[in-house]
């Protein structure tokens, strides 16, 4: 459940078209007081950390992904050391297991 704090409230109006239930209306309010520096201030903190907390996730979204191509290329590698080692064939099974932190035995 989300809230909005009336008293950080900027007005900005962006909280209206996330919210999934269509609950927050817009009301002029009567100022109790003015806005001073401290809240501008404030205002101008939680707007930056905003900011890059939206920069952040898009360098994540950015990454690329590990595909299942990729891992199937990782276990054929895998599997390829495991028989330059032992001579034999390393089953990849066990190794998808393992690599899991699954035991199946």
């Amino acid at each position: 459940m989300h809230t909005i704090l009336a008293d950080d409230c900027t007005g900005c109006e962006l909280c209206i078209a996330p919210c999934p239930v269509d609950c927050i209306d817009m009301v002029t309010p009567t100022p109790d007081r003015h806005w001073t520096q401290q809240d501008a201030d404030q205002s101008r903190t939680r707007y930056e950390a905003r900011q890059t907390r939206l920069k952040e996730a898009a360098e994540i979204a950015d990454k690329p992904k590990v595909t299942t191509t990729a891992l199937d290329d990782i276990l054929a590698r895998a599997k390829a050391r495991g028989i330059a080692r032992t001579g034999s064939a390393v089953d990849a099974t066990r190794i998808n297991d393992d690599a899991l932190g699954q035991d199946k035995s």
